[in-house]
């Protein structure tokens, strides 16, 4: 039996009181077992009940590292943008996830696009904009923590 493989683009990584939530559409789909691959990379890889391997790419640089540290994460499974179940998964931390660390390359791919779009002046409002949501987010992230 082959497991089915989705590649998906659109997921949420939020970190709440009761620790990282990742949120993401997956139907309707009666889960009753899953754990998430992690490589310390790009990508991660949501299998469930050994029948469909979610590929969550690009995910983001500071979220890697709490990846990294983590050993279960809550998934919230959407169905249709409704959440339609909630569960605690295993991290299982492996050697390589079969799939390329694209982030940086896909990252100045969009601000290539962007770039091209607006005036210098807007991109470079955007790029900051950028930077200051970031800090934001760190800083936001530390005081969750703390």
């Amino acid at each position: 039996m082959s497991i089915e493989k989705i590649l998906v683009d659109n997921y949420t990584f939020s970190l709440t009181k009761d620790g990282w939530l990742i949120s993401l559409e997956m139907g309707d789909d009666n889960v009753k077992d899953a754990f998430l691959s992690y490589d310390g990379r790009n990508c991660a890889i949501l299998t469930v009940n050994n029948e469909k391997a979610y590929l969550l790419t690009n995910i983001s640089l500071n979220i890697r590292d709490e990846l990294n540290k983590m050993d279960k994460v809550i998934i919230i499974h959407l169905d249709n943008g409704e959440i339609a179940n909630g569960y605690e998964v295993d991290i299982k931390h492996v050697e390589e996830v079969p799939y390329p660390d694209t982030f940086v390359d896909d990252m100045l791919t969009v601000l290539d696009e962007i770039k091209n779009e607006v005036s210098i002046e807007k991109f470079e409002e955007i790029i900051d904009n950028l930077v200051a949501y970031n800090e934001k987010m760190q800083k936001d992230l530390y005081a969750l923590k703390a």
